[in-house]
Order: structure tokens, then sequence, then C-alpha cells
């Protein structure tokens, strides 16, 4: 009995050391180094704790290739979803599963995911967290989150005057540089009984809504803007306004909405989240970051005050990939100088899509200049760490009273 009881002891603890070792290498296969010697660290991550059902959110991961591998598209290396099946037994619950690498990534080389997620159209809180792959195959450090979706109640009210409004949409940079000006574009609908004036007697205006514990800084979200023109009933208005980013580096939101006299009324924005950083225009690699231009359709002739298209088109002849939100055209004066400020009411120009090395995108946008006469235009590639490449053909536009 004594030698069958030894027996059955033994085969329990080699049970043990057997689910044991087991779990250890599930948990490196997660968390740690894969057997291939692929492994990451997490820089940072910008993912919101809170979403409205169906509001868009670029989530932006930033990551370290601490293995011994290059991380390249053509080996499958990927930004998963980490729960595919956990969230409600939805395997695409945002819309988007995994993201490829935007460019070779060596090790010790930092890489930017950025990339849109929706949030699903039911309520509740679901999990959001984003690792590394490589051939499905899961390794090194996982991002820790959960997204509560849930309706927010009391946006759209109207105030005891009939003013309300509702809101369609919001342009702002998803990346700034501390110090630099940009441009906001707000769309609203006037949904209540009055016209909205645009003098200061009419007293409408857009307005920040900062939350209580936010850092308050003038021209970013303390600043009022009165209207520049009159919207009626019914009428969808875009409202175009400046915005100085904070001196301070971090990740901040930002919300708006209409504003008569002291009261607040109508719906309010989405949140809107944007990345600020040292401004920094003198140490771009120009190995991996290079561009020439290609092509630009401007007309010749404008009139003050009125919108005019406009389409330049550059090749990305560098060795990383433009990414989208993240990479952008600027305007600069003749000595090459940012002009965040222009007479053409246009700020930081955002990629349509992301761009790989060799080819080639597109810009197409409008253009509104404010003073008449001769006008200088020039335009070029900016990424955080400053300008680089070719700039854009140098043209001079006569800009006239219609």
């Amino acid at each position: 009995m004594y030698k069958i009881q030894n027996m059955i002891s033994l085969s329990i603890i080699l049970l043990l050391l057997f689910f044991k070792t087991d779990l250890k290498a599930q948990d490196n296969s997660i968390n740690g180094v894969s057997p291939s010697g692929d492994n990451s660290k997490i820089i940072s991550y910008d993912i919101p704790e809170e979403m409205k059902p169906g509001e868009e959110f670029v989530v932006t991961v930033n990551m370290l290739n601490t293995g011994n591998n290059k991380w390249t598209k053509n080996n499958n290396y990927k930004l998963s979803l980490f729960d595919q099946a956990d969230n409600m037994f939805q395997a695409d619950v945002w819309g988007v599963k995994e993201v490829s690498v935007p460019y070779d990534v060596n090790p010790d080389e930092k890489v930017m995911f950025l990339f849109k997620i929706t949030a699903p159209q039911e309520t509740g809180t679901y999990n959001c967290r984003w690792v590394m792959t490589k051939d499905d195959q899961f390794f090194g450090e996982y991002t820790a989150n959960m997204v509560t979706v849930k309706n927010e109640t009391g946006t759209l009210s109207s105030d005891n005057e009939g003013n309300n409004s509702r809101f369609i949409s919001i342009d702002i940079p998803e990346f700034m540089n501390s110090g630099e000006k940009y441009k906001v574009t707000v769309t609203m609908k006037n949904t209540g009984s009055n016209p909205w004036y645009y003098t200061t007697s009419g007293d409408f205006k857009i307005a920040p809504v900062a939350d209580s514990s936010a850092m308050k800084y003038p021209d970013w979200n303390t600043t009022e803007y009165f209207l520049s023109n009159t919207i009626d009933t019914g009428q969808i208005s875009t409202i175009e306004f400046y915005v100085t980013a904070p001196p301070v580096n971090g990740i901040y939101s930002l919300q708006w909405r209409m504003k008569k006299g002291d009261k607040y009324f109508g719906q309010i924005t989405n949140r809107a989240y944007v990345n600020v950083t040292a401004s920094n225009t003198g140490n771009v690699d120009v190995s991996k970051y290079n561009s020439v231009f290609v092509s630009q359709d401007i007309p010749q002739y404008m009139y003050a005050n009125q919108e005019s298209p406009v389409s330049i088109t550059f090749r990305n002849t560098g060795t990383r990939a433009w990414i989208k939100g993240y990479d952008q055209l600027v305007m600069i004066d003749s000595n090459k100088n940012l002009v965040t400020i222009n007479n053409w009411r246009v700020g930081y120009i955002q990629l349509p899509e992301n761009v790989d090395p060799g080819k080639t995108v597109t810009f197409n946008f409008k253009v509104k200049p404010m003073d008449t006469g001769w006008q200088y235009f020039r335009m070029i590639m900016k990424t955080k760490e400053g300008i680089f490449g070719e700039p854009t053909k140098m043209v001079e536009i006569i800009v006239s009273e219609k």
C-alpha cells in the first residue's frame, strides 16, 4: 500500500509539473520571447476609456522591437487584437483585427501604429487589447485596457430661447507641435427656431467644453470664437478657427459646443484627441524621410473669400512609409519657414492614406484666400521631426475681389 501511495504521489507531482511548464510556455508566447527570438515592449498607446456607439477613434500604439529579428510586412509581422473571440463572441467588434507594420523595424527600433477603430452599436464594456504577432503567434507585451461603450445623455438640448444645434463632424490634426497654430473645422446644423447671427451683438459663438480637471491654456481650450457668417434655421455650416498647441507635451482631449452669451445649447462635438510634442525642425533623417515634387494643379487667378480647389502630388523617395495622421503637407514661405497661419486659410493637410516608399500621393483640398493682390504659394512635406524633401514649385497667384 505504501508503494502504491508513493507511486500515486509521484504521478500527481509529475502531472502538476507538466501543467506548470505548459502554462509557463503559454505565458512566454503571449508576454515574452517567442521560440524564434521575437519580442516587443510597449512604449505608449492612446486608446480611449469611453466611446459612444458607432464613434470612430484613431488609435496610436508605439512599440519597441526588443527581439532578435527584423519586423517586415512580407514576413507577416502585425499588431493584432489580443482577444478576438472574447468580446461577446464578436471577432471583429472594432472593425479591425490586425494592422501590418508600416515599414521595416530593426531590433532596438521603434514603430508607431495608427489605425481607426469604430465602437460597436451595443453598449457595454469591451476588450481592446493589442499585441505583436508573427504568423498569428503572439509575442511581447500587450496593452491592458478596456473600453466602455455608452450613450451620452444631455448632449442635445435647447435653451429657453429655442436655440438648438446638432453636431455633424469635426476635423482637427491628430498630431501637433507645441506652440504652433492649427486650423480646426467644426460642422454644425442649426436645429433651433432662431438664426445664429455672426455679429457680436448676436453673441453666438462656438466655445470649448473643458473637463474640470484639465489644464487650461489660452487659444486652446479656453477661447471662444464668434461666427463669421449668419447660420439660418435648418442650415448646415462649417465653422473654422485656429488653436495654439499647449507648451506641455501630452495627449489632450478637446470638445466644443454652441453658445449664446454665457449659456451653452445643443449637441456637444465628439471628443477629439491630439498628441502634442515639442517642435523640432532640424533633425529629420533624410535617408528615411525624403520626397520629390511631382505635379500641382493650382488656379492662377482666385477670388478673395471664395474657395478654390488645389491638387498637389508628391512621391515618397525615402525608406519609411508616410503615415496618415502623422506626416502632413504644410505651407512654407520663401525661406522655407512653416506658416501655419496664412493667407490661404490652410493649416496642416492630412494624408488621404499611408504612402509606402516609391509610391505617389495626391492631396486634394480647397483654399480660401483672404487678401487680394499677388500671393505667394508653396508647400512641403513634414513629419514630427520637421520638414523634409523637395518643396512644390513656387507660384504667385492673383487674388481679386469678386
